[in-house]
């Protein structure tokens, strides 16, 4: 496999394509639904968290097998079905349409692969092995979840604040203020004992100084 690109897709409103009714395409369905996409969904059958999810109207259900017609207006798609000679065969009938295709059981056959991935508020963090190890990823994941608490995702959340707030008021600061005012220790451990405005109060005089020292 060639070196992967990463990056992260805006999925707003664009259709994306789960051909599969077992519990991998739901969790596809579901992470492309939570994304803000309208979702189609494909397979003679579902498992019971897809059909809720389609009596919820929160994907279009399709009851037949895949045909390539449903790939038209399609942004991406998966191919999670049981039948790997399917879902290769959904993948390159989707690279012959120029539609992104994550060929869940053959990343070769993948135009993208999706990491795992740790979301904390707004700060999302993805973990991949480049297709070499799926359960490696998950384990790494699964180590840094111990390790990066809700208290980041705060951070986040209170620098974007700072940022609006600054711009608001007219006050331009460097990129590299901002890399020499963020003491991730004081400030994430502030954050972790709920002392949200010493916090902001501790940032927004790290900048002050930094600035001046500029």
């Amino acid at each position: 496999m060639a070196e992967l690109y990463p990056a992260l897709l805006n999925l707003k409103n664009k259709l994306c394509l789960v051909v599969g009714g077992g519990p991998v395409a739901a969790r596809k369905a579901a992470s492309l639904v939570a994304a803000g996409a309208r979702v189609s969904l494909v397979s003679p059958a579902l498992c019971a968290v897809l059909a809720e999810s389609v009596s919820k109207n929160e994907v279009l259900h399709t009851a037949r097998k895949f045909e390539e017609s449903d790939l038209t207006g399609v942004f991406l798609v998966v191919a999670a079905t049981d039948h790997p000679e399917v879902n290769r065969m959904i993948g390159e009938a989707a690279e012959a349409n120029g539609i992104l295709a994550n060929v869940v059981d053959a990343p070769e056959a993948s135009s993208f692969i999706v990491p795992s991935v740790i979301r904390r508020g707004k700060l999302l963090i993805a973990i991949a092995t480049s297709a070499q190890s799926p359960a490696l990823s998950r384990r790494l994941r699964l180590h840094l979840e111990n390790e990066i608490g809700e208290e980041y995702g705060e951070l986040v959340k209170l620098v974007g604040e700072v940022r609006a707030e600054l711009k608001d008021a007219g006050t331009k600061v460097s990129e590299q203020t901002w890399q020499n005012a963020l003491d991730l220790d004081e400030l994430v451990d502030l954050l972790k004992d709920r002392r949200r405005d010493e916090a902001k109060s501790v940032l927004i005089q790290r900048l002050i100084s930094n600035a001046g020292g500029a």
